[in-house]
């Protein structure tokens, strides 16, 4: 009888064990293909949006707004979401980016249109955009 116990325990931790190294996996090919179609972010001086013109929408490829740079030292930014009912709201404060790829806005409904809004104007920036 304890023979059989100890079979089952065996059994449960083998499925255990599994599912999370399944799961880990999982996880690690999303990200990865949030990544694999990002977007250009090209900022030039004097403005303070990205895209200068329009908007992005976010795509079920990725659950957050990601953003990476490749300007040293980071640089400040925000999302700033464009509702169908007009207007604009922007993020009440602002996350350094650098050139790692940083979540800007987390959790963020599919189809969502959005810009980038940097601090400073007077600031040129280059880099990438996961949405």
């Amino acid at each position: 009888m304890s023979w059989s116990v100890g079979v089952r325990v065996a059994a449960v931790v083998g499925l255990v064990a599994g599912g999370l190294t399944a799961g880990v996996g999982v996880g690690t090919a999303n990200a990865a293909g949030c990544y694999d179609d990002a977007k250009g972010v090209i900022k030039v001086e004097g403005n303070f949006y990205v895209p200068t013109s329009g908007s992005w929408t976010t795509t079920s490829r990725c659950a957050d707004i990601n953003l990476k740079l490749k300007t040293i030292p980071e640089r400040e930014v925000r999302v700033c979401f464009l509702p169908s009912s007009g207007g604009m709201t922007c993020q009440s404060s602002y996350k350094s980016v650098g050139d790692d790829w940083e979540v800007v806005a987390s959790a963020v409904k599919d189809g969502t249109k959005f810009k980038f809004q940097f601090r400073y104007s007077s600031l040129e920036v280059t880099g990438s955009a996961a949405f």
